[in-house]
């Protein structure tokens, strides 16, 4: 049986940018908690929903990447792909769910060449 992909988007509010573009971290913290960025305190929403981190990280990029025909090119870190990738100021693995409401990038690649750093 083949597998399914299930990209992950940004359907809910944007969060913590005030020009409303999406910000990934924070909807990852969503998907990965069932709980609101904007309020933690409040209580998880259906919480048996909630993704684990690596699965989460899995959707926003590889299964991303090939639900729109990319999965050759993009998705994942590997010789001859695309080098597009963020590098964090901690380590969401290590720190826990909730410092993706508190992490930052640190840069931005695109294409093999660096488009932003802090």
């Amino acid at each position: 049986m083949d597998r399914v992909h299930r990209g992950r988007g940004h359907l809910g509010p944007r969060h913590g940018r005030a020009d409303g573009a999406a910000s990934a971290l924070p909807n990852m913290y969503i998907a990965t908690t069932r709980k609101s960025a904007l309020d933690p305190s409040l209580p998880a929403n259906i919480p048996a929903y909630a993704l684990g981190l690596g699965d989460a990280l899995c959707h926003a990029t590889r299964d991303a990447a090939f639900s729109c025909g990319m999965e050759r090119d993009m998705g994942r870190l590997a010789a001859g792909l695309y080098a597009d990738f963020v590098v964090l100021d901690a380590d969401p693995f290590a720190a826990g769910l909730e410092s993706l409401l508190t992490t930052s990038v640190s840069m931005t690649v695109v294409g093999g060449q660096r488009r932003y750093v802090a």
